[in-house]
């Protein structure tokens, strides 16, 4: 059971859905299983790691989902450049703050063809920025991600 491919496509559903217009175009939500749109300026980037897989609960994982904000920078433009990473990061860490954020991504999830719930997120730790000399800036943040399989009703 492929669970990362489903939760990578539940959070990156669930920043495109909820984020404002205008910073979905200023700075998309891309999936790691996208390279070339992870390589580009200014994107979140949405990775999920395998997890573990409790031998006694077959069908559940534990997954490490990561958030990377990506902007670029530059001397000439560099006030502007880090006002605008302030706003979507500010936008970003509203989004992953929200009560509802595991019901929505639940919903989201169940409808991915691999048939999975999310039973809970772990927001774990606060989100680090680092400003690179090759001008990048990049702030992230990782949650853990409890999933189980969904089972469909028989017809019996």
């Amino acid at each position: 059971m492929d669970y990362e491919f489903a939760v990578c496509d539940a959070f990156k559903g669930y920043l495109d859905l909820t984020r404002s217009l205008p910073l979905m175009v200023d700075c998309p939500v891309a999936a790691w299983l996208d390279p070339m749109a992870t390589d580009a300026p200014h994107r979140v980037i949405v990775t999920c790691e395998s997890g573990s897989v409790p031998p006694t609960m077959t069908g559940n994982a534990d997954l490490v989902v990561t958030l990377d904000l990506k902007s670029q920078w530059t001397q000439e433009t560099a006030v502007a450049d880090f006002a605008a990473h302030r706003a979507r990061l500010r936008d970003l860490r509203d989004k992953l703050g929200n009560p509802g954020l595991q019901t929505d991504a639940d919903l989201l999830a169940a409808g991915a063809v691999v048939g999975i719930g999310i039973s809970s997120i772990n927001r774990g730790r606060a989100i680090d920025s680092r400003v690179m000399d090759d001008g990048w800036i990049h702030s992230g943040t990782t949650l853990t991600v409890s999933v189980y399989l969904i089972t469909p009703a028989s017809d019996d």
